[in-house]
Formats: structure tokens, C-alpha cells, sequence
């Protein structure tokens, strides 16, 4: 893969998962070894990962966790299956889904996420964050996450509304 310089390093999970399907799609094999995609972390660019050559630049370990984050979310949904076919590593080596081809398609992961894409970009990343406080087991996570979902229909209503006045 090549890095083209015009795409930036995404700080968000659901960018950072497309990155991420995008990457695997277009691997020579159409199979990605999980670390040869999200990198090691090394500073020389000959041992940046496919994430790493894409964007054109080193990820920081933020970034890197992000991305190792985001992959094992597009495995858990069902978007890249592990191939098993290996020797040496095979719970390492991964395709895209049918799935994760539509997702990639789409830029969104489900209906609500594109519907949202298109009234802000951003909202469906708003949406990921009220699931993700959710899902943190902490004793506030539910509050955030109510929050969060307050916020994202006070925002959707107002651009919705802004919309039907012009």
C-alpha cells in the first residue's frame, strides 16, 4: 500500500474503523495480518503498518490504541472474519466481510449511522460515544450515555430545524 499524504490520521473510532476495512479490503491478498494493518509501533517508516502508509505518517501510541481498538470492534460486528489459515499465527490473519464491504461502501455501519452522516458528519461518531459510555461499566456510564443522547437529538432536531426554515 501507498501512502498518498492526503488522508489524515482519523481520531475518531468510526473513521479509524473504515480506515481500518479500507485497509484490509485493498491488501494484496485480500486477507491482512492484524499487526501488519494497525503497525508495532517502530519510528522508522519501513515498520509502519498499512494504517501508518496510508495516512503518510507515524501514528502516536493514542492513535495506535484507537486503531487496535476499532479493529476488534470490526471483528466482534461481524465486518472482518479471521481466516484461521495460517500456520503460524492463525487468530492473526483477517478478510473483509460481505458486511464490512457494504459498511466501507457506505461509509456508515448501519442505517441510523448513514442517516446521520448525512445531517453532520460528526453525529454518528456522537452516536459511537453514548454506546461506548454504555459499555464502559463504569457507575456513571449510563448518565454520560443519556447525556450524550440528549445532546445528539437536541442537535439533530436543531439542524433539522435550520434546514426547514431555508
Amino acid at each position: 500500500m501507498q501512502g498518498n499524504n492526503s488522508a489524515i490520521v482519523p481520531r475518531t473510532k468510526c473513521a479509524m474503523k473504515l480506515l481500518v476495512l479500507k485497509a484490509v479490503r485493498d491488501s494484496a491478498r485480500q486477507e491482512a495480518h492484524k499487526y501488519n494493518v494497525i503497525g508495532r509501533g517502530g519510528g522508522s517508516k519501513y515498520e509502519w503498518g498499512d494504517l501508518e502508509r496510508i495516512v503518510g505518517e507515524g501514528f502516536a501510541d493514542d492513535a495506535r490504541r484507537l486503531a487496535a481498538g476499532a479493529f476488534e470492534s470490526l471483528e466482534s460486528d461481524g465486518l472482518l472474519v479471521c481466516t484461521h489459515r495460517d500456520l503460524v499465527n492463525p487468530e492473526l490473519w483477517f478478510t473483509i466481510t460481505d458486511a464490512g464491504r457494504v459498511a466501507l461502501e457506505r461509509a456508515a455501519f448501519d442505517a441510523l449511522d448513514e442517516a446521520l452522516a448525512a445531517v453532520r458528519p460528526h453525529f454518528a461518531d456522537m452516536r459511537e460515544g453514548m454506546h461506548l459510555a454504555v459499555r464502559s461499566g463504569r457507575p456513571d456510564g449510563a448518565r454520560q450515555a443519556a447525556h450524550s443522547a440528549r445532546e445528539l437529538l437536541t442537535r439533530v432536531g436543531s439542524r433539522t430545524v435550520m434546514r426547514l426554515r431555508t
